[in-house]
């Protein structure tokens, strides 16, 4: 999905019309109509008040929605459950964050954390081997 495609879908789902949202940020409605049909690209400044305007992220809007969530994970302290469980609970705060900021659904953070967690229990298992 495109820039202008997310633009579009998120004033939508909002229910406004372009003549709104135009008035909002001091745009003409041409101007916005162009940024949905991605002739022409904001600038960050105005992306930045879309964002805040629909309720999501600039990144959700650029098509960075993918989150990118790091852990160092040392394979050799993932030696039982109890550190599978504890390693589980902080990327599921990682998750929740994202879940909360639009980056994510629901569907797409039960996920994660069960690829996170099998991933987990295959290092253990390796390591205990």
């Amino acid at each position: 999905m495109s820039l202008g495609d997310r633009l579009r879908s998120a004033r939508e789902e909002k229910g406004w019309k372009q003549t709104y949202v135009a008035k909002m940020l001091g745009i003409t409605s041409q101007s916005l109509s162009n940024y949905e049909r991605g002739d022409r690209d904001p600038d960050t400044s105005l992306l930045a008040k879309l964002a805040d305007l629909y309720d999501v992220t600039a990144d959700y809007l650029l098509g960075r929605d993918l989150i990118d969530v790091k852990m160092k994970i040392d394979p050799e302290k993932v030696g039982s459950l109890a550190d599978v469980e504890r390693l589980a609970d902080e990327a599921m705060e990682l998750l929740n964050q994202a879940l909360a900021e639009g980056i994510i659904s629901e569907e797409q953070a039960a996920l994660s954390l069960k690829l996170f967690r099998q991933s987990l229990l295959v290092m253990m298992e390796e390591k205990n081997k």
